[in-house]
């Protein structure tokens, strides 16, 4: 929703539109919090596996990249970049596991421009 959430849904009828409600209700039921930094919801590169399919997600200034490997089902594809973005670790505790300061981990993450 731009704020921090998402959440997938599937809806199945003969209908078009009727399906299309019932996913997207799906959808809103199922919202779960993505964490996020400065506004940004990945701050490195993580990957998600769902049965066959493998997302990668990485960032490339301003925007992110994916690569997706293996099978590319649709419904497949979404779950893994869900689980990816569910599995990143925020900075903080990446900092806070290495000892470090937050400003010393965002030199990695940003380039060296803090």
């Amino acid at each position: 929703n731009g704020k921090g959430l998402i959440g997938i849904g599937e809806g199945k009828s003969s209908e078009f539109e009727e399906a299309r409600q019932q996913a997207k209700n799906a959808a809103i039921r199922n919202m779960q919090p993505i964490p996020m930094y400065e506004g940004r919801t990945i701050f490195g590169d993580v990957k998600g596996k769902v049965s066959a399919t493998e997302v990668e997600l990485m960032t490339r200034p301003p925007d992110m990249a994916a690569r997706v490997t293996r099978s590319r089902n649709h419904m497949n594809t979404v779950k893994a970049t869900l689980q990816a973005l569910l599995s990143q670790r925020l900075p903080e505790e990446i900092a806070r596991a290495r000892g470090r300061k937050l400003v010393d981990v965002r030199k990695v993450y940003y380039g060296g421009n803090v």
